[in-house]
């Protein structure tokens, strides 16, 4: 519904009916049938030199069996572009806000349980030209990740990137970045705490590097400095790269590589490399599928390995254009490590339906 000036609202409602051969991501392997209604309010403002997109709704989710985790989540979004479009011609800056609260229930590879949690996420990221090749890119991006189940801790980190870019061409550009990462976990009782500050320095490359294909790779070193003399401070390679191929008109092939540190609410300590393949083909207007394959390594601080494998496949089918879409999916994981209860496979079914009104 348009709103003239001041943009336009529409309402959306998204349903899922998920069946989990293992709900809480352990040995024992326990199933159950979850189903989920997330309404939700969209608004979009598009005019002069600001872009605005929003959400807000609550997420209704029901167990079949183990009904004492069912919930109401509320979910929100809001992100903020300024200059937008093509309106500021000589511009030199661009910036982007975003936040959002949302409260999460769901299973938990980490800490092997279904969690519930309270989040609270906000950024400021923004590009200014120093001439007309060079820019920086800096920010600040915050989350407050608050447990609201008994036995976890609460987890706070702030993140400070600071990039200075040279563009090769009009699609190409070559960087050198820092990154700051302060951690502080909230643990009840839990002594030594695991609070840190990383640190990781990179090379990065943005942009299309070659026909059909577009990347964002960042590659360096990284340390993970604890507060508490009782770890070990850490030193790793850092990498976040994503790349993708359009190979037809009609199939895009994406690969992300990753390594980096992270915090449990559980107050460990984690180093987790992953990768991921993906297919996506569109078959016709109405019919589309996608395929996966992952693979995860994790190393936890209180000695705890993790290796899984994953693979899915996915399909969806639009019933009305723009409006009303069905979609189902499969996945298999199957995580190994060296503690027992952590040896498990998970198979999940998913059907969902999703209508614009």
């Amino acid at each position: 519904m348009a709103l003239g000036n001041y943009g336009a609202v529409a309402v959306d409602v998204e349903s899922s009916l998920t069946h989990s051969s293992n709900v809480f991501r352990n040995s024992d392997e326990e199933d159950d049938i979850i189903f989920q209604v997330l309404p939700r309010l969209r608004y979009r403002f598009d005019q002069g030199t600001v872009r605005v997109e929003a959400h807000a709704g609550v997420d209704v989710i029901r167990f079949d069996d183990f009904d004492d985790n069912d919930a109401e989540d509320i979910k929100s979004h809001i992100a903020i572009d300024f200059p937008y479009g093509d309106a500021v011609e000589d511009r030199r800056y661009d910036v982007r806000l975003e936040g959002g609260y949302n409260e999460r229930t769901s299973p938990n590879d980490s800490v092997q349980d279904i969690t519930q949690t309270e989040e609270v996420d906000l950024s400021a990221i923004g590009r200014y030209y120093v001439s007309e090749q060079t820019f920086l890119r800096s920010g600040v991006e915050f989350l407050d990740k608050q447990s609201q189940t008994s036995d976890y801790d609460d987890v706070q980190r702030i993140e400070v990137p600071v990039e200075f870019f040279y563009d090769y061409s009009e699609d190409l550009s070559y960087g050198l970045g820092y990154r700051y990462t302060d951690t502080d976990v909230s643990a009840d009782g839990a002594e030594p705490e695991t609070d840190s500050s990383d640190h990781a320095i990179y090379l990065a490359v943005v942009g299309q590097v070659a026909s059909a294909m577009t990347a964002e790779i960042r590659v360096g070193g990284q340390q993970r400095q604890f507060d508490d003399d009782a770890y070990d401070d850490e030193t790793q390679f850092f990498m976040e790269s994503s790349l993708s191929w359009v190979a037809s008109d009609l199939t895009t092939v994406d690969v992300s590589i990753g390594n980096g540190f992270g915090t449990t609410i559980d107050a460990v300590s984690q180093e987790t490399f992953f990768t991921e393949l993906g297919l996506r083909h569109q078959f016709s207007e109405k019919i589309r599928a996608s395929a996966g394959l992952g693979y995860e390594d994790v190393k936890y601080s209180d000695g705890r390995n993790d290796e899984q494998f994953s693979v899915a496949i996915g399909s969806g089918y639009t019933l009305i254009e723009d409006q009303l879409q069905i979609e189902g999916a499969f996945r298999y994981a199957d995580r190994d490590s060296n503690e027992d209860d952590s040896n498990y496979e998970v198979i999940t079914f998913v059907l969902s339906i999703s209508y614009l009104f």
